[in-house]
């Protein structure tokens, strides 16, 4: 059976199409409304939210996490400082691009990184063969929930709840809390319009889309 990501009880009803398809096993739908013209006007014109929870997300921790990462990432990972993110593609021994994602270091010798498909294994293998033994991949997919909050207004919307994206630089993040709630916040967005990458730990998902709807 299908999964549903952390904001399904809030996006179900807004399904006025009634069709769902499959991401990564999670139940999506691939439009909101019969015509998408009125989704793609908000995030040009207005703002528009988008659940990207399906994502693979993976955790890297440890004091040999950044010596991992240099040897598998095609970018220079030396480039993505703390509380920083980077657009990145790893490769496999022969040079093949096998996905992109964005990397961020959210601590001292901590990773985060979002995939489309399925990577711990190819992680954890690259850790092996390169006998590094202080640094952990872990998958946190099921733990957290991700909106994408993209479009000219959407700093509008975020600073009714938190101050920490006013003067968030592009590729920057930070750790904040809406309503309560832990929230890690990135200028980031493959919309190519201003936008914000919320992490949510799915314990908190609807607490936080509340508070989004709320705002705008």
């Amino acid at each position: 059976m299908p999964k549903t990501t952390p904001f399904h009880a809030r996006l179900a009803p807004l399904n006025e199409t009634g069709i769902w398809k499959n991401w990564s096993g999670y139940l999506v739908a691939p439009q909101y409304q019969y015509s998408t013209t009125f989704e793609y006007y908000a995030i040009r014109n207005s703002v528009a939210v988008l659940d990207t929870s399906p994502l693979f997300k993976y955790k890297f921790t440890g004091s040999q996490s950044k010596q991992l990462l240099e040897r598998v990432m095609a970018r220079n990972i030396g480039g993505c400082k703390l509380s920083s993110a980077q657009y990145t593609v790893w490769c496999d021994e022969r040079g093949f691009v096998l996905q992109d994602g964005v990397i961020m270091q959210v601590r001292e010798n901590e990773y985060w990184l979002t995939a489309a498909e399925p990577a711990l294994r190819y992680f954890r293998n690259a850790a092996r063969q390169l006998e590094l033994t202080d640094v952990t991949v872990e998958d946190v997919s099921s733990e957290y929930g991700i909106l994408a909050l993209q479009g000219p207004h959407a700093h509008n919307v975020i600073r009714q709840l938190t101050d920490a994206a006013d003067d968030l630089k592009y590729f920057g993040l930070a750790e904040t809390q809406i309503k309560g709630c832990d929230v890690l916040l990135s200028r980031t967005g493959f919309t190519g319009d201003l936008g914000y990458e919320l992490w949510i730990r799915a314990a908190d998902a609807i607490t936080v889309w509340d508070a989004l709807m709320e705002s705008g």
